[in-house]
């Protein structure tokens, strides 16, 4: 007859903390330690969590996942709207710090969704007076056709 699972037969205080613990995917070593059990203990015990519990603890983790998401596009919806609004305005120097952080919105979202990964990002930063950044934003939006070129331009 098989023995009974330490951790389910032990003080339920025990058992409960360690079940979070293994739900919260915390490494098998450190709760063994915490917890003065041993690795293979908490190994095996992890089948004897209800069902319930770790469908709710799965369900936590979507809605923190959705939240993030959620937040992430929001902030991408803001960026846009700045950016559209300083088009509008004529601020160039605006239009490009909106840009910029709107690169930096959807590289937040490649990382976070997997599409991205950090260790294959490089970034080479060109340090440029506000003036030399106005006329690239210029030429830019020029180019794209969002503005008009003036007339003392050549």
């Amino acid at each position: 007859m098989p023995r009974p699972c330490s951790i389910c037969s032990g003080p339920e205080e025990k058992h409960h903390a360690i079940d979070e613990a293994i739900l919260h995917r915390e490494p098998f070593r450190g709760i063994a330690r915490r917890y003065a059990v041993s690795h293979d203990s908490v190994g095996r015990h992890r089948v004897h969590i209800p069902a319930h519990m770790a469908r709710s603890a799965d369900a936590a983790e979507v809605a923190s996942a959705d939240s993030l998401l959620t937040k992430v596009a929001d902030l991408e919806a803001q960026a846009r709207r700045l950016l559209a609004k300083s088009e509008k305005c004529g601020k160039l120097a605006v239009s490009v710090a909106a840009l910029r952080e709107l690169r930096n919105v959807v590289e937040l979202l490649a990382r976070i969704t997997g599409e991205l990964r950090s260790e294959h990002v490089a970034l080479n930063v060109q340090v440029i007076s506000e003036e030399a950044a106005e006329r690239v934003a210029r030429a830019f939006l020029v180019r794209r056709g969002l503005i008009e070129t003036e007339a003392h331009e050549t």
